[in-house]
């Protein structure tokens, strides 16, 4: 298809600009270690203060507790996750605490899917409230992650 295009439109130089710039942008900054990011979060959940002042910043309040609840945090925390590693949500860890109960690992991975989708598609005022202040984070503890080479301990 893009063959196609470089031939029908006879845009071989503006493709090759294009390119140049993709390289140069690549080049210019240093090679993220999503191995170390993937590692520094293997046992880190997003903390309960960190999501309370989340919460508190809301214009909105959530209409019900089970939308601020400690399983929302979990779920939460696999979206933030995914936005640190690029990765798969998906693939994220299991919070320890809950990895040895399958009752409870079974509902957080329902909710996890569930919440994710949500943030996806904006599905209500409070996932598009809260989704930019869950993606700031997240830019946050990767510059954290990247320049120390791991997380601050939790609750700091």
């Amino acid at each position: 298809m893009l063959g196609k295009w470089i031939r029908a439109q006879d845009n071989l130089h503006a493709f090759g600009l294009a390119l140049d710039a993709i390289a140069r942008e690549l080049q210019s900054a240093p090679p993220v270690d999503y191995y170390r990011r993937r590692q520094a979060l293997f046992t880190w959940t997003l903390p309960a203060e960190h999501w309370d002042a989340m919460l508190a910043q809301l214009l909105i309040p959530p209409s019900n507790d089970a939308i601020t609840d400690d399983r929302k945090r979990l779920a939460f925390t696999t979206y933030i996750w995914a936005r640190v590693t690029h990765g798969e949500f998906r693939l994220s860890p299991c919070p320890t605490d809950i990895i040895s109960n399958p009752a409870v690992l079974y509902t957080w991975r329902r909710q996890r899917n569930t919440t994710v989708q949500r943030l996806h598609t904006e599905a209500s005022h409070y996932y598009r409230q809260l989704k930019p202040l869950l993606e700031t984070y997240a830019e946050q503890l990767a510059r954290r992650i990247d320049v120390d080479g791991g997380l601050p301990a939790q609750g700091s």
